[in-house]
């Protein structure tokens, strides 16, 4: 299993940049299920593109994202990335 505190630095930059983007508050959200980020050794998470109101098809047939939901989320990571690159 693959666990990270969410009191965690990166944890907290990753949530920080989606409230600065977004002006709304976030708390990490746990899914069921592998994802590479356990090959890092709980160095890293996955960090998608699911919001609130956005229709749930993960892994389904035609799962697809909104073009505005990607470019949202394409400026949350510039954020973070940049965020993270300060620590």
């Amino acid at each position: 299993p693959l666990f990270i505190s969410e009191d965690d630095p990166y944890i907290k930059t990753l949530l920080g940049a989606y409230e600065t983007v977004t002006g709304e508050s976030a708390s990490p959200l746990s899914m069921s299920g592998g994802t590479y980020a356990r090959m890092l050794k709980n160095r890293g998470v996955a960090f998608g593109a699911g919001f609130p109101g956005d229709m749930n098809n993960v892994h389904q047939p035609d799962e697809h994202v909104s073009l505005d939901s990607l470019m949202r989320h394409a400026e949350i990571s510039l954020q973070a990335l940049y965020e993270l690159s300060q620590l």
